[in-house]
Order: C-alpha cells, then structure tokens, then sequence
C-alpha cells in the first residue's frame, strides 16, 4: 500500500510544483509589469529595479501560499462539504446499510482510518470523497444516489471513492485546486487603468505595450495551462479509481451499473443547477453531470463516462491487469507503470465473491443485505421456484418495493442529518420528530395512536 502511495504522491508533488511555478510565474509577471510602467528609473538603476521586483513577489507569494496551506490542512476537507451542504450522517436503522457499507470498503481497501460520512440533499445522483489524511476524511453521498442504487452498485460507488482515499486524491486535488483558484482569481480581477509616469527605457507607450502584454498572458495563457494540468490529472485519477474500485469488490459490473444510472438523461434537466452550486468541488465527484457523455475534452473534469463504462463492461473479473490491459486499448496508452501496476495488485483485502456471484449475478442484494442474498441466491441454486414466469413476476415486485424502500432510507437519512428522531408507528406511517420537539405525547395522523416519545437530541 505504502509504495503505491509513495509513487502516486511523487506525480503529485511534481505537478503541484508546476502549479506553484505557473502561480508564482503570474505573480512575478504582474509586480514587474507594475513597477515598469509606474516608476521611473535611470538606466543603471533598471536590475535593481528588478531585481526588487523579485523580492516582492516572494514576499507576495510566500505567504498566501503558507496561510491557504495552514487553511487546508486544518479543516480544509470540512470547509468543502460545508460548501457542498453536506450534513453528517447519524448512525441509525435507516442509515445502517450505507454505513456498513463504507465499513466494508474499509476493510477491502486496508484504509486504516474510517471515513465520516455525509450526505447532501439534491436531485443528481453523485458522490465525492475528501480528507487530509487517514483521520480527517470523509465521503459525501447526495440523497439521490441512495434512491436509485442497489446495494452492489453502492459499494462499487463506495469503492470508488475510498481508492481516491486510498491514493492521497483527495489531499491533491484540494492543495492544486488552490493552486488553480488562486491563478484564476488573479486573471479575474485584473483591469488596466491607463496612465502612470513614463520610463527611461523607451517611454511610456513602451511600457503599456509590456503591461499590455504580459497582462493578457495572465488573463488568458496562465489560467488555460493551470486548467489543462489540474484537469488532465484529475481525469487521470477517475480511472485510476475506477481500477481500484474493481479490484476492492471483485465486481465491475456493478460499477458499469452505476455510473451508467448516474450518467441517465432524467437527470440532465437539473445537471446545469448542481454544477453552478458545486463547481468548486466538481472535479472530487465521481461525474461530472454537465459533461458530454461521450466526448473527450483538454478541460474537461472527468473523462467521457461512456469511455469509462465501456472499459467495465469488458472486464470478465476484479483483476487490476485486466483493467490495464482493456484500458490500453481503449485509449492507446498505459494507466499504470510496471512498478505501479506491481504495487496495485497487492493492494487491499479484496472481499471474497458474494451468493449473487455464484447466482450469475441475477440477485438484486439491495437493502435486503448480504444474508437475504445469500438466501434469495440459495433457493435460485436448489431451483426452489420453478415456474419462470412466477419468479420473474416475484422479482418484479420485490424490485419494486426495494425502490421503495430506499427512497424511504434516503429520506430518513436526511431528516436525521437535521437532527429530526424518526419513530415508525404500528400502521406503518413514520413519524418525524423536529429537534425543538417538547416531549408531549404525539398522535399518528393516520391511525390515531399516541406515542411517548423521548425529547429529540
């Protein structure tokens, strides 16, 4: 484990190096400008001049750099899912399969700490990880995705977002994010005012013209080659965690199945919304919604997901070298490095295949668990249900009233996230409890009986 971390953060460590360079680079390139057009030197004096612009842009750079630093890795990872309006999720019946769900991908991973877990209320389905290290990290679910997936689909989600844990992601992309903002920020705010004294080395429309210049290279050169190297990584790592994801659950079907129902066009009308309130934290999700599904692109966060899906649908098992080697010839060019790759197949405590494995996959596990499996997978096995016709109608119905019930458990998330109690009444109505609730007595609206219920926490 420790060696793929290890190279995965040298390929980091380079590229955040390039995105300092490129953001001390813009700031060098404004102060001299500044000094050149605005004060006026002899001749003998112009190095000094420069030279003092030098030393301002440290002076400038230095500390911005060290004071966001000091912000990301104090409580940079809470600061993003404050921003995505994340709430965190309270352990309880209805939230007890996403959690162990996590739990599970835990121990496939070897992640040695445990993630937080959150989820953000919103109608596209998606989900990111973040964290600093093994102790500050969290995943975030949006309450969309719990009501369309089953429980295999989850973990493969869920896989895929502890391998961008697993591999320091997350920690990268929120240091180059800053990088990149701060470029951005820069170029944005920048207006040219005419006028200022003239200098001695050639007069004052000499040294508009240089402003000129190198104002348009900030505003226009510098951001695109941040984004380029931000966005090129970030797509890289998509696969990557892909890769990994398959190679913790033995199961790229099931992440074929879910990126292919979070990729679904019901969800495009509320694509543009999602991604003018998450755009800071786009490139951590696990799609990006607004993305053409199938077209590559220089600045695009995420790689097509048709491209993605496409290498999954290929894959007969979890094994990271066929991963490789369908990725190759998806996209002429190698994912991994031989020692990368040799690190990669050592990684983690893939879990064993579970009864829908052996089932031919024909068991939907979703919030039955992996003991209703086990036993729905059992009586397919013994050929208890004969009549095809009976069972595909009974599989129907039970997949009907599993999309039921989760949308139900994604609600109930949600509410106990608010700090609501949730308590179920005997004619099946839920009742929701706010946080200011009093203690009296509360009456089902629907059957009459009254319940005692504790004060809500």
């Amino acid at each position: 484990m420790w060696e793929l971390i290890e190279i995965n953060k040298r390929k980091s460590m380079t590229l955040l190096f390039l995105l300092g360079t490129l953001l001390f680079a813009v700031i060098l390139l404004i102060v001299e400008g500044v000094l050149q057009y605005t004060v006026k030197v002899s001749e003998d004096l112009y190095d000094e001049l420069m030279l003092f612009g030098l030393l301002l842009s440290v002076i400038i750079f230095v500390p911005i750099v060290a004071f966001q630093l000091f912000k990301v890795f104090r409580s940079g990872y809470k600061d993003i899912l404050m921003m995505a309006g994340a709430n965190k999720v309270v352990p309880s019946k209805n939230s007890k399969v996403l959690c162990n769900v996590v739990e599970e991908m835990v121990i496939a991973s070897g992640f040695k700490g445990k993630p937080d877990i959150y989820i953000i209320e919103d109608s596209v389905p998606n989900a990111f990880a973040v964290g600093i290290n093994e102790k500050k990290c969290a995943i975030a679910v949006t309450s969309s995705l719990l009501k369309i997936l089953n429980r295999e689909e989850l973990q493969a989600v869920i896989a895929h977002e502890m391998a961008h844990l697993y591999n320091r992601d997350s920690l990268f992309l929120t240091i180059a994010s800053f990088f990149v903002g701060t470029i951005l920020t820069i170029a944005s705010s920048i207006s040219f005012n005419g006028g200022g004294r003239s200098s001695s080395r050639g007069g004052n429309l000499v040294s508009l013209l240089i402003l000129i210049v190198i104002m348009l290279i900030v505003t226009l050169v510098a951001p695109l080659i941040a984004k380029m190297l931000f966005f090129m990584t970030s797509r890289k790592r998509e696969y990557l965690a892909d890769a990994c994801a398959v190679q913790f659950t033995r199961n790229p079907g099931a992440l074929a199945s879910a990126l292919t129902k979070i990729s679904s066009q019901e969800f495009k009308p509320f694509a543009k919304d999602f991604t003018r309130k998450s755009e800071a934290q786009m490139p951590l999700y696990i799609n990006n919604p607004s993305l053409a599904a199938d077209k590559e692109s220089l600045f695009a966060t995420h790689p097509p997901i048709k491209k993605r899906i496409a290498i999954l649908s290929r894959l007969a098992n979890g094994s990271i070298i066929d991963y490789q080697k369908v990725y190759t010839e998806e996209c002429g060019e190698k994912l991994f490095s031989k020692q990368m790759l040799k690190e990669s197949v050592k990684m983690g405590n893939p879990l064993p295949p579970t009864p829908a494995d052996f089932a031919g996959g024909s068991v939907v596990m979703g919030l039955q668990g992996a003991s209703g499996a086990a036993e729905a997978a059992g009586s397919v096995l013994s050929g208890t249900e004969t009549d095809t016709g009976v069972s595909a109608q009974k599989q129907s119905v039970f997949n009907s009233k599993e999309k039921i019930a989760q949308k139900r458990m994604a609600n109930n998330i949600m509410w106990e996230s608010v700090k609501y109690s949730i308590s179920e009444c005997d004619c099946g109505t839920t009742l929701k409890i706010p946080p200011c609730y009093t203690g009296k007595p509360i009456k089902c609206p629907h059957c009459g009986k009254t319940h005692t219920v504790e004060k809500a926490a």
